[in-house]
């Protein structure tokens, strides 16, 4: 289901805080920061994204992870809520998440 794509690129937030760092964008899409907090705010609807959501998730990227977030997106556009992610589609998901963790700080944890 499109709650997949949530877990694997919104959901990471959840785990890490949901806040961003201000980082470049490497050229293409949105700034770093930019883009965690259009997952912060897709992972808060509650319920799954609209594939328009999904296509301004992967519009928006930043180029140093567009490669991996496009063909995730158009994937569960295309094969819908039931898909499960086949083994390399799982595996650019899986770098988007790893991304996520590095580069989305989490100003939750308490630190001053």
């Amino acid at each position: 289901m499109r709650r997949i794509l949530a877990t694997a690129f919104v959901g990471a937030l959840v785990l890490v805080g949901a806040a961003c760092d201000d980082d470049d964008n490497g050229g293409g899409g949105a700034s770093a920061d930019e883009w965690c907090e259009l997952n912060e705010e897709l992972s808060g609807i509650g319920e799954n994204p609209s594939d328009e959501q999904l296509n301004e998730l992967a519009d928006q990227a930043p180029a140093d992870i567009r490669d991996d977030v496009q063909p995730v997106v158009e994937f569960f556009i295309e094969e819908g809520a039931g898909a499960s992610l086949p083994d390399d589609l799982q595996e650019r998901s899986d770098n988007v998440s790893d991304w996520i963790q590095e580069n989305c700080a989490d100003d939750d944890n308490g630190d001053e």
